[in-house]
């Protein structure tokens, strides 16, 4: 998710708490001669649940689920008196990342705005994106929106699925969409990081075929022809 907090984007607030979380040591791994980075995996992720406003309550509730699914630690597999002390661990995590983030606020409140501003950023680009998969503005004032973003995107936002697609090919032999606006679609879907396809290999290949007419079919009209009877089982 766009937005989130990790060791290379803030790598000192993540060193810091890196060492709350190897004072805890959930499962001993530490005490056994792990490496620091033993619980990295939560790290990120206990501060992205902080900005996303976790309650104490529900933080305690992820940190046992955390460490049962992580390190195995679970009240399936350990008896009553461990349990007894697992709880405890629990709440001196709980207490610990609690002052953790106080001590922290004001580094947490600019964080916080950081966080909110690059979501914000993200909705737009997601809403400019649905708007691409459906073609429902004119394709050259999208593309001229997405360009106002980073081309690289650690995560796919949206889904081009079998039924999207199908719309816009009745849309072409329909006259709305024209051959060049059709191959600009295809253009602008193929490569991108921030769009996935549906399970149907056909969609991604569509959208190659759309995106090189020429080497695919030779014409748009030809790759439209051939996708509508492949879809037809879609």
């Amino acid at each position: 998710m766009p937005g989130r907090i990790h060791r290379n984007t803030h790598p000192k607030l993540f060193a810091e708490l890196r060492n709350v979380i190897i004072a805890w040591d959930p499962a001993g791994f530490i005490k056994l001669g792990a490496p620091d980075d033993e619980y990295d995996c939560i790290v990120g992720q206990i501060i992205n649940k902080h900005l996303n406003r976790l309650d104490e309550d529900a933080l305690a509730d992820w940190l046992r689920i955390e460490v049962d699914e992580h390190f195995g630690i679970s009240e399936d597999n350990i008896d009553p008196l461990y349990i007894e002390k697992l709880e405890k661990d629990i709440e001196f995590a709980k207490n610990s990342l609690l002052s953790f983030f106080s001590e922290r606020r004001q580094e947490f409140q600019d964080l916080d705005q950081d966080h909110a501003a690059a979501l914000a950023v993200t909705d737009r680009r997601i809403t400019a994106l649905n708007d691409l998969i459906a073609l429902s503005r004119p394709v050259d004032l999208i593309l001229s929106e997405l360009r106002g973003f980073t081309w690289d995107s650690p995560n796919e936002l949206v889904v081009l699925t079998t039924s999207a697609l199908k719309k816009i090919l009745e849309r072409f032999w329909s006259g709305e969409v024209s051959e060049t606006d059709l191959e600009k679609w295809g253009n602008a879907i193929e490569g991108r990081d921030d769009i996935a396809y549906s399970d149907s290999k056909v969609v991604e290949n569509a959208i190659y075929d759309l995106a090189n007419p020429a080497i695919s079919a030779g014409t748009i009209e030809m790759v439209a022809d051939r996708y509508k009877s492949l879809l037809e089982n879609e």
